[in-house]
């Protein structure tokens, strides 16, 4: 009888192993311009947190499930989308165009007026936080009137690796207040030794409504070198830059669709030290 459940058992884990293996596959594609000319450094993320990057041939290559889906970006192009069962051989994207929203701005030649706003440029005493996850920081609009945002700013620690330079790969995003995504997401790329990071993102026209916005930043991996070592591959760590000053947090985790408040490990109230340069306009 034991022999009898032993066979079933191996039988059992053996499909259920053949089944797992067969549901994984490995992609192979090419990302091209609009004339057909290769994209380097085109970033690949799943679902699942997975990330790519092309290389100088626009050639990527991933590990993926048939049910993943799969985003495809690139700064100054539009990010497309697909479902890792469907997904092509060649990929082309194309450039980001102006909005209407910001040709019509552009066009009333309404006066404007630039603020910074954010915990950025705080002073006050420092906080790190680490880890895998989107850091988010919610930006309330005191100004009550709307605006197109034109720099994101971001505090990091440099001391993390040493005397070793790396070149960090990120992703920005914003949401408004119903946590409803603003654009696709933002790649950006700075020196692992870099204290501030500075992200000109006026051409997105994305704008800045007047109850205020949530912005965010997550690492998705390192260039050591030529080599991509994604984020969960890695055995380097990121710190991110807090303050204690303020009265009430708007600092979150973002795991999925969760916003998790955060605190440090004495429970205090800290913020990430993140801000955003915006142009409004005036009535």
């Amino acid at each position: 009888m034991k022999t009898k459940y032993a066979i079933f058992g191996l039988l059992f884990f053996m499909f259920w192993s053949f089944s797992s293996f067969a549901q994984s596959k490995k992609i192979i594609s090419w990302v091209l311009d609009t004339q057909n000319k290769p994209l380097a450094d085109v970033h690949i993320l799943t679902n699942n947190q997975k990330t790519s990057i092309t290389n100088s041939e626009g050639k990527l290559e991933l590990i993926v499930q048939n049910e993943d889906s799969i985003f495809i970006s690139h700064i100054g192009y539009e990010t497309q989308f697909f479902l890792a069962k469907d997904f092509p051989k060649k990929i082309v994207l194309k450039e980001q165009a102006m909005l209407l929203s910001q040709l019509e701005f552009v066009a009333k030649k309404r006066k404007t007026f630039q603020k910074n706003i954010g915990t950025f440029w705080n002073k006050k005493k420092r906080f790190y936080v680490s880890g895998k996850a989107e850091y988010v920081l919610w930006i309330d609009n005191e100004y009550e009137t709307e605006g197109f945002l034109k720099e994101a700013y971001f505090r990091v620690s440099r001391h993390v690796f040493g005397s070793k330079k790396l070149e960090v790969k990120a992703q920005i995003n914003f949401y408004d207040s119903q946590k409803n995504a603003l654009t696709s997401p933002i790649i950006t790329t700075f020196s692992s030794r870099s204290k501030t990071v500075k992200v000109d993102i006026e051409k997105y026209a994305i704008a800045f409504p007047k109850k205020g916005i949530f912005v965010s930043m997550q690492i998705v991996g390192f260039f050591d070198k030529d080599k991509w070592i994604p984020i969960e591959n890695s055995e380097h760590k990121f710190w991110f830059t807090c303050t204690f000053d303020e009265e009430q947090s708007h600092s979150f985790h973002k795991i999925k669709e969760s916003f998790t408040a955060m605190r440090n490990h004495e429970h205090n109230t800290v913020n990430l030290m993140f801000g955003l340069s915006i142009i409004f306009l005036k009535d």
